[in-house]
């Protein structure tokens, strides 16, 4: 499926923070590391977090901090079970944790409460996507067509489902339709390039 442009470049980015701090946590000490020891470190509020054992922020402390904002979030919205933007952190934060499974709990009870929000319709769309779940995330894009029937993105990422789906004719109607509609819309010239790509 299609995405906005700008979550491919995110994914990217988190792809290369994660394989950084990969490669800075495991090597083993050098002598850079040597030089910022505890000893440098301000010993101040800010930083007192920060100390691992070898002086340098760990991913001991890194996945533990994460660890305390999941269950002071999952403590809250268990209090306030309605608060759909805490519900929505929740939920972002395992999907950036790739826990997608989690995240899709979080942005469902979303759903009901609010069942016209397009933004969690979309993410669920990706998401369903992602975990291979092609027919959930038809659902979500055609809940989205629904209410929207222009939507641009709804309707080029329905025709990469059904590409997707190995239904070619289905995809090159949606994308004609709107190409036609929209030929100068972001979406629009997309389709034209999706529909060369289809032959």
């Amino acid at each position: 499926m299609k995405f906005n442009f700008k979550y491919i470049y995110i994914a990217i980015a988190v792809v290369v923070i994660v394989l950084l701090t990969y490669v800075i946590l495991s090597r083993s000490d050098s002598a850079a590391e040597k030089d910022l020891t505890e000893s440098n470190t301000p010993n101040d509020d800010v930083h007192s977090g920060m100390k691992s054992p070898h002086g340098l922020p760990g991913k001991e402390n890194v996945s533990q901090t994460f660890i305390r904002l999941v269950d002071s979030l999952k403590a809250y919205t268990e209090k306030n079970p309605r608060d759909t933007s805490a519900l929505a952190e929740l939920a972002e934060l395992y999907a950036e944790s790739h826990n997608m499974s989690e995240s899709v709990i979080y942005f469902e009870k979303i759903l009901k409460i609010d069942p016209k929000r397009k933004d969690v319709m979309f993410a669920l769309a990706e998401l369903s996507y992602r975990m291979q779940d092609i027919p959930k995330a038809e659902k979500y894009i055609n809940s989205i067509l629904k209410l929207d029937p222009k939507d641009e993105l709804a309707l080029y990422n329905l025709g990469i489902i059904y590409v997707t789906q190995g239904e070619k004719a289905k995809a090159q109607k949606v994308w004609e339709k709107l190409a036609a509609s929209s030929p100068n819309s972001e979406y629009g010239k997309l389709a034209k390039e999706a529909l060369k790509n289809l032959q």
